[in-house]
């Protein structure tokens, strides 16, 4: 109910200010996309091994100019990915954007994340071949986290005369972070062995540096970004066996702090596209668990790495055609997943120093998956997209659950979108 209201109080602030002259023409968009998604072994992000329909997006965004330099826009979203989402009407972004000059703009409000080549443009089935960006990349259970701030961004674009162009955007805000997020699903998931139930989830003020420079050799583009998210804390509740009759205890208690860095190619020359990008992301904990003593302890650091390379043809106008090949490894120092946990003091009083980091399965240290993607527009305003992905690991988090994990697994995916 609360979400319907948020939306018209949106459309209502935007007709009543048409009305009174205040602003000019407001331009509406929209989409609606409905998936499916199939897997033979593993379930992902849904109950994808009986096949799930559960993949779905709706966006409607307005947006006006006050001025020759000042424009108002906002974006309403729901999607849902099995569990995650669940049709929820969030308000996605809104900015009041002054571009001052081409070298210089302002940004505030709600403003949509830029990192690496897809996450401002995440949304828009238009822009790209395939139906998931690269997942090595850009991970589906932290998109709601990551995808905006509420604060500030400066950005532009400069000329560098005979180097091309450089463009620019720094964000800087507090992150989309709660208890609801995709992004506490994965703490419960890395915790489920103590059914963590996350029940707070915040973040201070972080900030993302975006470069993207179009050098002189027509193109070719070349990205760079630093993102960080500073003081996030999580806490949460702990049951089950373990916890209770093992280690006794009933709390927990997490510090972090996150640190990206993703560096982007693109080369575009007439129909072929030629792409790839790696990110890492360095992370450091400390964890309190009601029960133990000392309060907080080091944690082992986490260092997530992943990479992609791929390429596309548009071969006329109603079909284009990708494949990408792609690594994540959830420990970039246990890509073999025979890495064992140190001898920290938390460690010892969790009984697992000395034991695998991948426990049972070391193919849950990583996945490398080789997609193969094809996009049909049939008209102006569909899309069809048709998606193969064959897996060999399963070192990525999801909020589906799986009894019997394999190895080897195929995804098979499909979407149609409608865009006005």
């Amino acid at each position: 109910m609360k979400n319907t209201i948020l939306l018209l109080i949106g459309l209502g602030l935007l007709a009543g200010m048409a009305e009174a002259g205040e602003i000019g023409e407001v331009d509406i968009h929209g989409f609606l996309s409905q998936g499916y998604l199939k897997t033979d072994h593993n379930n992902y992000m849904a109950e994808t091994e009986d096949g799930s329909f559960q993949f779905n997006e709706l966006g409607l965004n307005f947006g006006t100019r006050l001025s020759g330099k000042l424009w108002l826009g906002m974006q309403f979203f729901a999607r849902d990915l099995g569990t995650d989402g669940n049709d929820e009407l969030v308000l996605d972004w809104a900015v009041a954007d002054y571009r001052w000059q081409d070298f210089l703009g302002v940004r505030v409000g709600k403003i949509k994340n830029n990192y690496g080549y897809y996450a401002a443009i995440r949304d828009v089935d238009l822009l790209r071949t395939s139906v998931f960006v690269p997942r090595s990349i850009y991970s589906e259970m932290f998109r709601d986290a990551t995808s905006s701030f509420k604060g500030v961004s400066f950005y532009g674009e400069i000329e560098l005369g005979g180097f091309g162009s450089m463009a620019y955007d720094f964000v800087n805000g507090l992150p989309n972070m709660g208890p609801d997020t995709g992004l506490a699903s994965g703490w419960e998931n890395y915790w489920a062995f103590l059914e963590l139930d996350v029940t707070n989830l915040k973040s201070g003020m972080s900030f993302t540096y975006d470069l993207k420079w179009e050098t002189p050799l027509n193109g070719l583009m070349l990205g760079f970004t630093r993102m960080w998210f500073n003081d996030i804390e999580v806490d949460g509740t702990l049951s089950g066996n373990l916890a209770e009759k093992v280690y006794h205890i009933t709390g927990f208690h997490e510090k972090s702090d996150l640190a990206y860095i993703f560096l982007t190619i693109r080369y575009a020359w007439q129909g072929f596209v030629l792409m790839g990008e790696f990110a890492q992301n360095d992370m450091d904990r400390r964890i309190d668990m009601d029960g133990f003593e000392g309060g907080y302890l080091d944690a082992d650091s986490i260092t997530t790495q992943g990479w992609y390379a791929g390429m596309a043809y548009r071969f006329n106008r109603y079909f284009e055609a990708e494949y990408k090949y792609s690594e994540y490894y959830g420990n970039r120092y246990n890509k073999d997943g025979k890495d064992v946990y140190d001898n920290k003091l938390l460690n010892q009083l969790l009984n697992i120093n000395g034991t695998l980091k991948s426990r049972n399965d070391d193919f849950l240290a990583w996945t490398k998956t080789s997609t193969f993607s094809f996009r049909f527009d049939i008209s102006e305003y569909w899309l069809f997209k048709f998606e193969i992905a064959y897996n060999d690991g399963f070192g990525e988090l999801t909020s589906a659950q799986t009894d019997d994990l394999k190895r080897y697994w195929w995804l098979y995916a499909a979407k149609v979108t409608y865009n006005f």
